[in-house]
C-alpha cells in the first residue's frame, strides 16, 4: 500500500494517493513499521496532505517502541517530531508548530535537522508576529525569528551563506513593518522602517564594489534593494538616507518592479529521504492544499 500511495502521488493523483495513506493509518494489525510511517509522512508532506502527514508522523513515533536499535529509534523520533511541526505549519497552526520547534531545537541541538528547524522557526514566528495585535507579543515573535537566523549563522560554511542570513534579518524587519502598517500603527511602522533601512544600507555599504568590480559584485538580491528604496521612502530610514541619497541611488539602479518582487515568496527546504523537498508555508488568504 505505501508504494502504491507514493506512486499515485508521483503520477499527480494526489487525492487517490492520500486516500491510500489514510487506509494505511487505519490498519491495526502491526503490518507497518515506524520507518514506513515515517516515509509516509514525508511523502504526504511533499503532497501537502498536512493533516494526514501529522498523523503518520505521530504513528511513527508510537511504533518506535518496537525499535531495538537506540540510534535508529532516536533518528526516527527526531525526524518525525520535526515532521509534526512542518505539518502543523502547513495547516497554519503556527503556535503549535512553534512550540514543537522550540522543543526540537532544545532536545536535538546536535542533529543535522536542527538547521531545518531554525529555518522553519523564522517563517512560523514571522507569521505569528504578522497577525499579533499585542505590541509586546508581536515584538517577541519577530525577535524569535531574528534569533533563529542568528543560530543559523553558526552553521554557515561560506561568506555567501552569511550574507544571505544578514539580508534575511532585514527581511524580518520588513515583515514587522508591513504588519504594523496593516494594523495602522503608523508610528511603529516608521520606527521599524528605519531599522530595516539601516540594516540594508549597512549591508550594501559593507559590500561596496572594489576597484575593477561592477555593480553586480554586490551579493544583495534585487528584491532586497527594492525594499531598501521602499523603506527609505518613508523618510525614517536614517539621517541623510532618503530617496536623494547617492548611496541609495547607486544601489537601486536596475531594481525590479514592485509587483514582480511581491510575487516572490520565501521557501524553505524540508529534508526528504534521498532528495530535497521545498515546502512553502501558506500565506493568509491562501487555501490549504
Amino acid at each position: 500500500m505505501p508504494r502504491l500511495a507514493k506512486t499515485l502521488i508521483e503520477m499527480g493523483l494526489r487525492q487517490e494517493g492520500v486516500a491510500q495513506y489514510k487506509q494505511m493509518l487505519e490498519t491495526t494489525d502491526g503490518k507497518y513499521t515506524a520507518g514506513q510511517f515515517l516515509a509516509a509522512g514525508d511523502a504526504l508532506l511533499e503532497a501537502k496532505g498536512w493533516d494526514v502527514a501529522g498523523e503518520a508522523y505521530t504513528k511513527s513515533i508510537e511504533l518506535t517502541k518496537a525499535v531495538t536499535n537506540e540510534s535508529a529509534k532516536t533518528a526516527i523520533i527526531a525526524r518525525a517530531t520535526l515532521g509534526q511541526a512542518q505539518a502543523a505549519a502547513g495547516q497554519k497552526l503556527y503556535a503549535e508548530a512553534h512550540q514543537k520547534l522550540d522543543q526540537f531545537v532544545e532536545k536535538y541541538a546536535k542533529s543535522k535537522l536542527v538547521i531545518d528547524a531554525y529555518e522553519l522557526i523564522v517563517e512560523v514566528a514571522s507569521e505569528e508576529g504578522r497577525v499579533e495585535k499585542d505590541d509586546e507579543l508581536r515584538k517577541q515573535y519577530f525577535n524569535a525569528a531574528v534569533r533563529a537566523i542568528k543560530r543559523l549563522r553558526g552553521h554557515c560554511k561560506t561568506q555567501a551563506e552569511i550574507d544571505e542570513l544578514d539580508l534575511r534579518s532585514g527581511d524580518v524587519l520588513v515583515r514587522k513593518m508591513e504588519a504594523e502598517e496593516a494594523m495602522n500603527l503608523k508610528d511603529k511602522a516608521k520606527e521599524t522602517c528605519g531599522l530595516a533601512a539601516n540594516a540594508f544600507i549597512a549591508f550594501l555599504m559593507s559590500h561596496e564594489p572594489t576597484a575593477g568590480e561592477g555593480h553586480d559584485a554586490c551579493p544583495a538580491r534585487e528584491p532586497r534593494t527594492l525594499l531598501l528604496v521602499r523603506a527609505a521612502a518613508h523618510g525614517e530610514a536614517r539621517q541623510g538616507a532618503d530617496g536623494d541619497d547617492p548611496q541609495v541611488r547607486r544601489h537601486v539602479h536596475g531594481a525590479v518592479p514592485e509587483r514582480q518582487a511581491q510575487d516572490r515568496r520565501p521557501e524553505r527546504r524540508q529534508p526528504g529521504q534521498g532528495r530535497s523537498v521545498t515546502i512553502r508555508i501558506p500565506r493568509s488568504g491562501e487555501d490549504n492544499a
